[in-house]
Formats: structure tokens, C-alpha cells, sequence
């Protein structure tokens, strides 16, 4: 049976990684995966991460399965530093991921579930986004949103193509730190573009991977803060990989903003629910991590 297979194009950006392991000359470039590298081309860990994986090392009396839901203090923990007061927590759903590719292709099979037809994604954009909702079922309708020779965000693009989606439609936005192109919307284009998505009935889905790498930790939320204060719903899947330099440990969530605390209970049990039949539970040392730093205010403050 497995001859009915049909050989699949490798991952460019994987094929670069190959390509760059098999280069001999000393002075190459990894520029592949986004990881940060010091000027050894090194990804060194965090001190407060290693000091907080001492500390459970030390402490931790337990292995046994934390559920699909994961880690219920990171997931709090996780959310105060995304979405601030912005929201009333009990109007918030959270599950724990695998990375945040874990948590937006949970984003996508909730979109497929509540019959979501489609995704407006703009271009270019992380090579894994398209895949994703690809494989969940969804339509892909895509516009130009960076111009490489002028280096700027295509405002306009973004608006029209807001304007044109159906009601129901998702619509992918980057929260800071576009990936790949580092584009950032204004404050004055958030406050549009959120005004816009409430008005037409769409449903963002906000990929936030670089929280701190911009502006700041709260100025790179800001524009997602505010949006989540004007939209009755929204997705937003979060990776620690950058943020906590926890890439390997694969770590990250997905939280949903709801209209109530009853419409919160319902998306929590099926994005758990989706999770069961995908990978079951989450690994749980990243977020025993992010959970020992982001409530130690002194491991806080070094990280």
C-alpha cells in the first residue's frame, strides 16, 4: 500500500536546513529556521530558564499525564501576559499546545468544526500557515500585504481584502514581528482593522510568536489588546519559542475569546476535545517553565 504514495515536495525552508549542514565553507549563514543565534551562531538557553528547570528537577514529584487541556497555571499564567485585563478571564478558553503549530492547527479544525468556510491569509507569510489550513479543510484566499522593495505593510490590501470577505470568514493577522517580512501595523491601523473585522462579522485568528522581540512585551500586544476589546470573538495561538527560547520544547496555546463564561466552557471542551484525537496531551516541561518563571518575580525579572 504504501507504493500508492506519492513522493511529497520537501519543506523548503527544512530543505535550506539540509543544504546548510552539508555546507563546508566556514563563514556560512543559517538563515533557515528562526531561531536566535549569538555571534558564535549559537541558541543559548535562557538563565532563567535554567534556573527554573533546576528547580524542578529539585521539586517535581511526578510524570503521570496533565491532560489535553495542559497545564492550567500556564495557561493563566500565559494569558495575563497576552491579553492583560483586557478580557474577563472567564470569557476566555485556553488549551496548552505543541508549539504554536500545535495551536493554530487547533485554531483551524475548531474554524472547519463551527463550519467555517474559509481564511483570508496574506502574503508572503510563515510557509507553514497555508499548509495548515490546507489540511484542515479550509479555503484559502490569499492578498499581497508586504512589498519587499519599498520594505512597508500594503495597508490597502489588508483593508480591501477585509471588505471583501463573507461574514464568518477567519482572517489571519500577525500580532508583531510579521513573519517572515518583521511588518508592523500602526496603532491607527489596528484600531481600523478591528473596527472592520466587528463591522463585517469576521473571525480573527491572531498568530503571536514574537511577543518581546519588537517594541516590547505590552507594545507588541497592544494592537491584539485592543481588538480583542471591540470583537465579540477571536483566536489567538501563542508560541514560547522565541519569547522563552523553549524552540525544542515545543510549548504554546491557543485561547479563544468568547462572549461568556457558557460559550468559553463550550469552545474549551472541543478545542480539548480536538486535541485528544490529535496528539492527546501536551508535553509539560516547557510549561513548567514558563509557569516557574512567569510566577517567580524574580526569575520574571531576569528573564
Amino acid at each position: 500500500m504504501f507504493d500508492a504514495l506519492a513522493r511529497q515536495a520537501d519543506d523548503p525552508l527544512l530543505a535550506l536546513i539540509g543544504l546548510f549542514r552539508k555546507d563546508e565553507r566556514p563563514g556560512k549563514v543559517d538563515l533557515g529556521v528562526g531561531v536566535y543565534r549569538d555571534e558564535t551562531g549559537r541558541t543559548p538557553i535562557f538563565r532563567a530558564v535554567k534556573a527554573a528547570e533546576k528547580r524542578l528537577l529539585e521539586t517535581q514529584d511526578s510524570k503521570a499525564y496533565i491532560g489535553p487541556e495542559g497545564d492550567l497555571v500556564f495557561l493563566d499564567r500565559l494569558w495575563e501576559l497576552v491579553g492583560g485585563d483586557t478580557i474577563e478571564r472567564s470569557h476566555v478558553a485556553g488549551v496548552q499546545t505543541p508549539g504554536g503549530s500545535g495551536a493554530l492547527r487547533l485554531a483551524a479544525d475548531l474554524v472547519a468544526r463551527m463550519g467555517g468556510r474559509g481564511i483570508w491569509l496574506g502574503l508572503p507569510s510563515w510557509p507553514n500557515h497555508a499548509p495548515i489550513f490546507k489540511v484542515a479543510g479550509l479555503n484559502i484566499a490569499t492578498y499581497d500585504f508586504f512589498d519587499t522593495s519599498s520594505q512597508s505593510v500594503i495597508f490597502d490590501n489588508l483593508v480591501s481584502a477585509l471588505e471583501g470577505a463573507a461574514p464568518g470568514d477567519a482572517v489571519l493577522l500577525h500580532a508583531s514581528c510579521h513573519n517572515p517580512t518583521g511588518g508592523v501595523l500602526s496603532e491607527a491601523q489596528w484600531m481600523e482593522i478591528a473596527a472592520l473585522v466587528a463591522e463585517r462579522g469576521l473571525l480573527p485568528l491572531v498568530d503571536l510568536a514574537y511577543q518581546g522581540f519588537g517594541r516590547g512585551l505590552d507594545q507588541d500586544v497592544a494592537g491584539l489588546r485592543h481588538l480583542l476589546g471591540v470583537v465579540p470573538e477571536a483566536l489567538v495561538a501563542v508560541s514560547c519559542s522565541k519569547s522563552f527560547g523553549l524552540y525544542r520544547e515545543r510549548t504554546g496555546a491557543i485561547f479563544a475569546r468568547t462572549s461568556s463564561s457558557a460559550s468559553a466552557d463550550r469552545v474549551r471542551s472541543n478545542l480539548a476535545g480536538l486535541a485528544r484525537t490529535s496528539y492527546s496531551m501536551p508535553p509539560d516541561h516547557g510549561a513548567a517553565v514558563v509557569r516557574t518563571i512567569l510566577d517567580d518575580p524574580e526569575l520574571r525579572r531576569d528573564w
